[in-house]
């Protein structure tokens, strides 16, 4: 149903500058990322969408006969997007004995700063305002921003919990439908006319450095080049056929015969919640997840050599994809991110 474009296509089609560098450093490091479907918000700074609580129905009619009016009934939802910012800064004495002065130092460093705008929207999308700052490798403590999947599955009931016993090194999967019409979807802030408004990257000390405080017991300060990197996002989840989880998945789901025909099960359960004739279907997990699935060994698990996204080798379970996220913890406990 119509063009599924990632941001790597968005990129092309509106003209970003740089755009197969820029978003590669965006992506290269985020399953979800490289296959979600990322379009323009229609609203500017919010997207605007119709949801159907009832469809109309169609009816059959003799020649000459009458046919009853259908009043559809529908309700518009708005949702805001999100401004996911980094600020660029050091010492201005470096950056201009740097090579090539200020345009060398933000070439080199942009790169590393994409990246983690990257990482920090791809933990977003999965964890939304849940704090994860106490866990291992965590760190993400904002609670401002758009909801994220898990929650998005918890309001709709679609979170399932794995049989185990364990409390703590839990990890996540999540099986995901992405359509632009009526499944998960990222939309974006900017013009398509323009394409600069994509990934925004301001100069915000053009011609002379700024002063920072670094001390304010002794008002000492250093004097700074600096640029604002940011970028217009959100995450909209239309359906209850969009995002299914399992969550508190150990070690515990492979270690015994009804273990993995529970786990097994479960992720039946999450496909068969999210399965639809539209969209693209995908399963993420980490590398941890995506062991613990290959545990199974059974006919519903196929390996196969076909397709390659940033030489990841791509499996899939009942036909889904199974795609690596590096952004789901291996820590989570059983009351983060339940």
């Amino acid at each position: 149903m119509g063009e599924r474009a990632r941001f790597q296509e968005l990129g092309v089609q509106w003209g970003v500058p740089d755009a197969p560098t820029i978003l590669t450093s965006l992506i290269k490091h985020s399953g979800i990322l490289q296959t979600a479907v990322a379009k323009p918000s229609n609203f500017g700074n919010q997207h605007k969408y119709k949801f159907h609580n009832t469809l109309p129905l169609g009816t059959f009619r003799e020649f000459g006969s009458g046919i009853v009016p259908q009043i559809v009934a529908n309700s518009m939802a708005t949702i805001d997007l999100w401004d996911i910012v980094s600020l660029a800064q050091d010492d201005a004495e470096f950056i201009e004995s740097y090579p090539g002065g200020k345009d060398g130092w933000i070439e080199a460093n942009l790169p590393a700063f994409i990246e983690g705008l990257g990482q920090t929207l791809a933990s977003q999308i999965i964890y939304g305002t849940i704090d994860t700052s106490t866990l291992t490798g965590g760190g993400k403590n904002s609670t401002v921003g758009f909801q994220g999947l898990f929650q998005y599955a918890k309001a709709m009931g679609q979170i399932h919990e794995a049989q185990n016993s364990d409390t703590t090194n839990l990890t996540s999967i999540y099986a995901v439908r992405w359509d632009e019409t009526d499944g998960v979807q990222l939309r974006l802030g900017g013009s398509s006319r323009t394409g600069t408004d994509l990934i925004q990257i301001k100069d915000i000390t053009p011609v002379n450095p700024a002063l920072v405080v670094q001390n304010t017991a002794t008002n000492a300060q250093l004097p700074v080049y600096s640029w604002m990197i940011h970028c217009l996002v959100t995450l909209v989840v239309p359906t209850i056929k969009s995002v299914s989880v399992l969550y508190k998945v150990s070690d515990s789901v492979i270690s015994s015969a009804s273990a993995l025909s529970k786990f097994a099960k479960d992720l039946n359960t999450l496909i068969e919640e999210i399965d639809a004739t539209n969209g693209q279907k995908y399963i993420y997990a980490n590398v941890k997840g995506k062991s613990l699935i290959s545990g199974l060994k059974q006919d519903k698990l196929t390996l196969y050599r076909a397709d390659m996204d940033y030489n990841n080798l791509i499996e899939s379970y009942r036909g889904v994809p199974i795609i690596l996220e590096e952004n789901i913890l291996s820590t989570e406990t059983s009351t983060i991110p339940a």
